[in-house]
C-alpha cells in the first residue's frame, strides 16, 4: 500500500511537470505533491518482519562440518560450464546427507 501511494504521488508530479501549464498549473501541483509527500512520510510504518526461528542446535560429534564443506567457482565468460557443473555435482555427491545451499550471480 505505501509503495503504491508513493508511486501515485510521483506519477502525479511527473504528469504535472510534463503537462501544459494551462492544464495543470505547476506551482499548485508542486504544493499538492509536497503536501502528499509529507502526509506519506507521516503515515504508518510497516511492521518489522518477524524474527526467524532459532537455528537448530548441531549435535556434537562427527557431524561437525569438515574443512571441505564449502566451495566457490567462477566460470569466465566464453568458457564451458562443464567443469564448474562437475565440481558442483561432486560437492553434492560428497554431501548427499547434508543440506547444501547453491547460490549464483553475474559478476559485474
Amino acid at each position: 500500500p505505501r509503495g503504491r501511494q508513493a508511486k501515485a504521488i510521483l506519477a502525479d508530479l511527473r504528469r504535472a511537470v510534463t503537462s501544459d501549464q494551462l492544464v495543470i498549473p505547476l506551482p499548485r501541483a508542486l504544493q499538492v505533491g509536497e503536501d502528499d509527500i509529507a502526509a506519506w512520510l507521516a503515515g504508518p510504518t510497516p511492521a518489522p518482519a518477524p524474527s526467524p526461528p532459532p537455528a537448530a542446535q548441531t549435535p556434537p560429534g562427527p557431524q561437525a562440518p569438515s574443512a571441505t564443506a564449502a566451495g566457490r567457482a567462477v566460470r569466465e565468460r566464453g568458457t564451458p560450464a562443464g567443469p564448474l557443473l562437475d565440481a558442483v555435482r561432486g560437492f553434492l555427491d560428497d554431501h548427499a546427507d547434508d543440506d547444501v545451499v547453491v547460490e549464483w550471480r553475474v559478476a559485474e
